[in-house]
């Protein structure tokens, strides 16, 4: 899925520490890709088979995230304009009563640069990022659109990695547990 987000001539700047982002542009555009592996193969440990005896034990391994999706704005191709605010949502279609997730690290890619909106489960003020939703199978956030200065290229993607847990997550759960970074800003709930 590509989105493509048109121009604005409105330009701020927020100083990152060395790396400088822009939320406004006056001839750019910027094209988001969701990218996400679609294929999974599931292997199980080597087994004996013998002919008169019944034991042994067979275990397996498999890979859960073919079940997840990372969707940007409302999925569709609508247009997106630097500075306004973009819905990211991650989904995880598997259901289990005793497993749930939480975002763990969320970056935006632009060319050869990152730049984290989500670091250790705790959200980037600075990026004005904030959850929309925490739900069991689904988790929602937004962020403002901006562009990396220095970047020739104008496409962009956003990479989450997920952290899958039992009933209660070991996730941060006060300000205190953030990355201390005076740049970024890195709070529980973010702005």
């Amino acid at each position: 899925m590509d989105v493509r987000v048109a121009e604005n001539n409105d330009q701020n700047e927020i100083d990152l520490g060395g790396l400088t982002v822009s939320t406004g542009s006056s001839n750019n555009y910027i094209s988001f890709q969701c990218v996400y592996p679609v294929s999974v193969t599931a292997t199980s440990d080597k087994f004996s088979v013998n002919s008169a005896a019944a034991s042994g034990a067979q275990t397996g391994s498999g890979n859960l995230a073919d079940g997840f999706s990372l969707i940007i704005g409302d999925g569709s191709n609508t247009e997106i304009v630097l500075g306004q605010m973009l819905d990211v949502t991650v989904s995880w279609d598997v259901i289990l009563s005793e497993v749930n997730f939480y975002l763990l690290n969320c970056y935006l890619e632009q060319g050869t640069s990152t730049v984290n909106v989500i670091k250790e489960g705790c959200l980037s003020e600075a990026l004005q990022v904030s959850y929309t939703s925490q739900l069991q199978n689904r988790q929602s956030f937004q962020m403002a659109i901006f562009s990396i200065e220095g970047e020739e290229s104008n496409e962009q993607f956003i990479v989450c990695k997920v952290r899958l847990c039992m009933e209660t997550c070991d996730k941060p759960t006060s300000d205190d547990q953030c990355p201390d970074d005076p740049n970024y800003l890195f709070s529980l709930m973010g702005n």
